[in-house]
């Protein structure tokens, strides 16, 4: 049965597309909001740039969902001005056009719900740059540490070079040892002044011919200190000594002298000892020295003790003796006997006492007083008397 051609459509083919392509983009424009607000509440923190880059990707799609349309509106426009503009090439081809609009339209929401779904996930983009970082970064690792390796050879290289060289070096230090042996060996270092300290009973002329020191040698490598100990410490006198060096021109000797206190008879010479009894000379002429006799001399050698028959009592007698040098009385002969001891203060003037007596009362200050008193009244002649008790008696000589 044919169409009466006379009857009109209510809506041109135009008309008819154009509303079908509002109705897609619509329905698109809607689709696309809803994913992106999932897309938004899924991850909140890239929400902004989600947006920013799912309104692009919109405007990308409508702009080519519009290109499509305009596309396949092309025929039917075509077919217009071609004249075959009845009733059945409309009914046909308006059947025909619907069909493609509604895949397109399909294809549209389908490709549209991919651009959304994509928006709304990770990106493939940032998931290759993730990927890219995990394979390039051992890579990376790698080439900082061969550059980091290059640099410090470099530098070592470089420190190399400011270093002298072996040889250079050897010559460096043999040219400063030569310099300094001849520094030394000049007369700079020639010994001009002998310093003597400690000495008392020798003459600093004495102590300098005894060690064998000079003037006019080198100071350095020509004082020989080892000789200069040995020669002064075989002296009696010397107990102690050092020699050393005070630049640029002066030797010095330190000495510590024995101190001589008394003389004990040996035949018809004298025995010169000190407070601990060593053997510090002998001579034949009498010593202005406290002289001792009531020992028998058995062994005599300089430079130690001496000894004795009674060691016993030579030891009291040594007691004595450093009594007198600190109470500052002076006997001028003493005769030890195993009772008494007679110690002559002037030829004419004689103290007699027991040891221990005699002893305690120099060290208390009690004869010292006495001859103090018997000083002064110009008496030089008679018997000091020191009792058990500690008293002392005088007996005038007549």
């Amino acid at each position: 049965m044919k169409k009466d051609k006379s009857t009109k459509p209510e809506l041109s083919k135009e008309e008819y597309l154009k509303s079908l392509f509002n109705g897609a983009k619509d329905e698109l424009e809607a689709y696309i909001v809803s994913n992106d607000q999932l897309a938004a509440d899924e991850e909140p923190e890239q929400a902004d740039k989600e947006d920013e880059k799912s309104e692009n990707k919109n405007e990308a799609d409508i702009q080519n969902g519009l290109e499509i349309d305009s596309e396949l509106g092309t025929p039917s426009v075509s077919n217009t001005n071609n004249g075959t503009d009845t009733p059945e090439n409309f009914d046909n081809d308006g059947s025909d056009n619907n069909q493609s609009l509604e895949d397109s339209s399909l294809e549209r929401e389908t490709s549209g719900a991919g651009l959304s779904q994509n928006n709304g996930g990770e990106k493939p983009d940032e998931k290759e740059s993730n990927v890219n970082e995990e394979i390039e970064s051992p890579a990376d690792r790698k080439t900082k540490s061969d550059l980091d390796d290059i640099e410090k050879r470099r530098m070592k290289r470089k420190r190399k070079l400011k270093m002298p060289g072996f040889f250079t070096r050897i010559f460096i230090i043999l040219g400063v040892i030569i310099a300094v042996t001849a520094f030394s060996l000049s007369s700079f270092f020639t010994v001009d002044t002998i310093d003597v300290q400690g000495n008392k009973y020798f003459t600093d002329e004495e102590i300098s011919n005894m060690a064998h020191a000079s003037t006019g040698q080198n100071i350095i490598y020509k004082l020989n200190k080892g000789n200069m100990l040995n020669y002064l410490e075989k002296n009696p006198y010397i107990e102690e000594a050092r020699v050393y060096r005070k630049l640029p021109s002066t030797i010095v000797i330190n000495v510590k002298e024995r101190i001589q206190i008394a003389a004990l008879t040996y035949g018809d010479q004298f025995l010169i000892i000190d407070n601990k009894g060593t053997l510090l000379r002998i001579t034949k002429t009498k010593p202005k020295l406290t002289i001792v006799t009531g020992f028998k001399v058995k062994k005599v050698k300089l430079g130690e003790p001496v000894e004795v028959n009674s060691p016993d009592l030579f030891k009291e007698l040594l007691s004595l003796l450093k009594s007198m040098e600190a109470g500052d009385v002076y006997f001028t002969k003493i005769n030890i006997t195993e009772l008494f001891i007679t110690a002559n203060v002037y030829d004419s003037l004689v103290v007699k006492s027991k040891y221990k007596d005699l002893k305690d009362n120099i060290d208390k200050g009690r004869l010292h007083k006495v001859l103090d008193e018997l000083f002064k009244r110009n008496i030089k002649r008679g018997t000091i008397t020191i009792s058990s008790d500690g008293y002392a008696s005088f007996t005038p000589e007549l």
